[in-house]
């Protein structure tokens, strides 16, 4: 491991420099340069195999961004009944945000018929790590991921050394992959019932996480110990704990977190954003169009950025240069973040809180006009 963290320390040294410039860049000098210090041969074209023709694949899917070659398969070639260990589809440094969608149909796609151990996608910066094998829609077969520039390089290695080992292939590898997937699985459903533990638990005056465990097994019948609910609170990468780890200047509330303002919260959004398309938002002194309702976060929170950043808001609600401590993070200006990983009425509802925080009337301040609705929507 020593070898392997030297070189993601000159990795990061390079990215930070903005020396990977293209695909290829990123393809040899930094996908290659990490699977040869986790024991691959990259100098062997049959383990190391660069743009690996997938032998059969639906024609439907084909098309120019699924050409039907993976871009790297690793393989163990003693072991090539089993087909490739790795499927790596590689995108330039920078460019997996706007190219998710695409990347995550090839990787489907690739492995419709010939499924690999595991499958990665990445930009050389952010790695997104699948377990083909697994059920469910593809985001259900995601079972971590990490940001290898900004990331605690420890928590790095260790998850390379895990699930990209080629000593580790196959089988300790995909179980360790699974065991991810499964925590991942509770961090999810922990995050999305966060807000309305806290809402309850304010209100009844009991501990967050006895409401939390109820509403788990009230809305996804998943009975989690106490224990281990408390542990995975403030997780929201799986399988590691250092990388999920809050920033020093941003503290993780056992309650939300009520805002500054003379009545303490703000009144409730009306619930009827539920399968409503958002066409734009106007906060404060203008109307911005907005495609999603991620959008609409992003354009109240960029407005009340430079207030937010010195507010007291907790992570729930608020901003941090962290981007490690969201579950879903959106980028802001100025390097910061906030977390999309919300329904419409809850992004509703922390525009509401981050207004009012900020001596805003979020009635007032804050419309969104939707498909179907020729007025803005000013309700509360």
């Amino acid at each position: 491991m020593i070898e392997l963290r030297k070189d993601i320390d000159d990795i990061r040294r390079m990215l930070k420099a903005n020396l990977f410039q293209d695909e290829q860049h990123v393809r040899f000098s930094l996908v290659g340069r990490i699977c040869q210090s986790l024991g691959w041969n990259i100098w062997d074209p049959s383990e190391f195999y660069t743009e690996y023709k997938v032998k059969k694949i639906p024609p439907k899917n084909l098309s120019k961004d699924v050409t039907g070659k993976v871009d790297i398969a690793l393989f163990i070639p003693e072991k090539t009944s089993e087909g490739a260990e790795v499927f790596i589809e590689v995108k330039t440094a920078g460019r997996l945000e706007y190219e998710m969608v695409s990347g995550e149909l090839q990787l489907l796609t690739y492995n419709t018929y010939h499924k690999s151990a595991i499958s990665i996608l990445t930009d050389g910066i952010q790695w997104r790590f699948y377990l083909p094998t697994a059920g469910g829609d593809f985001d259900d077969r995601l079972f971590n991921e990490l940001n290898l520039r900004d990331d605690d390089p420890d928590e790095v290695c260790r998850v390379f050394e895990q699930v990209l080992k080629k000593d580790n292939f196959r089988k300790k590898a995909v179980d360790t992959a699974e065991a991810m997937r499964k925590e991942r699985k509770k961090i999810i459903s922990i995050n999305l019932i966060k807000d309305d533990a806290g809402i309850i638990a304010e209100k009844l005056d009991q501990p967050i996480h006895i409401i939390a465990q109820r509403l788990l097994k009230t809305k996804y019948k998943l009975s989690m110990p106490l224990e281990e609910i408390e542990a995975l609170w403030e997780r929201t990468i799986p399988g590691s704990s250092k990388l999920s780890t809050p920033s020093p200047d941003i503290k993780a509330p056992t309650t939300p977190d009520p805002p500054k303002g003379r009545n303490g919260l703000p009144p409730k959004p009306a619930d009827i954003y539920t399968f409503k398309k958002v066409k734009r938002v106007f906060v404060i002194d203008g109307w911005h169009e907005a495609k999603n309702w991620g959008d609409v976060k992003v354009i109240v929170y960029n407005r009340l950025l430079d207030g937010l950043k010195s507010g007291n808001l907790s992570k729930t609600y608020g901003v941090s240069q962290d981007l490690k401590i969201y579950r879903r993070p959106a980028s802001l200006r100025d390097g910061y973040y906030t977390d999309l990983n919300l329904s419409s009425y809850n992004v509703v509802w922390h525009c509401h809180v981050a207004l009012y925080s900020l001596g805003y009337d979020p009635i007032k301040d804050l419309k969104i006009e939707m498909e179907g609705n020729n007025e803005s929507h000013e309700r509360s």
